[in-house]
């Protein structure tokens, strides 16, 4: 199952010539994916607590 309420950036850091460290950052919904994801799952309009929008 994917998440699509977080978006991952992985991002591969250089510590040492012989080794790299891979970092995975979490990063915040814009408010224009969150709009699309509560119109996408709401049961009716306005609906903004429902288990689906949750």
């Amino acid at each position: 199952m994917t998440n699509d309420f977080v978006q991952r950036l992985t991002v591969v850091l250089h510590s040492h010539w012989r080794h790299f460290r891979k970092v995975d950052m979490i990063m915040a919904l814009t408010q224009e994916r969150k709009n699309e994801i509560i119109k996408e799952y709401a049961r009716h309009e306005g609906d903004t607590g429902s288990a689906e929008v949750q």
